[in-house]
């Protein structure tokens, strides 16, 4: 069984070569770009994306599950919230 740790950058390996290739392909096609400057972009697509699923899945998941809950629970606790200081508003 995979480790989180492990899923997290599987899923930037994927998720980083997806949106590389299509963002290099869209650029090459409408910029005319030679080889090299494709395969810089690439490169530096790929390590950019990668990077930031690793970060989304590893390092900062408990951040990201208390800004965009994906659950109906935490849907529910941020609800709960904001209408818990709604009415300390109408209070005031």
């Amino acid at each position: 069984m995979l480790s989180k740790e492990n899923i997290g950058r599987t899923y930037g390996i994927i998720v980083g070569s997806t949106l590389a290739v299509f963002v290099t392909f869209f650029l090459r096609r409408f910029l005319h770009l030679q080889v090299i400057p494709t395969v810089l972009l690439f490169i530096i697509l790929e390590v950019a994306c990668y990077r930031l699923g690793v970060w989304a899945m590893i390092e900062r998941p408990e951040e990201l599950d208390k800004k965009f809950p994906l659950t109906v629970k935490g849907l529910r606790r941020k609800r709960r919230v904001f209408y818990d200081w709604l009415n300390s508003q109408r209070k005031n």
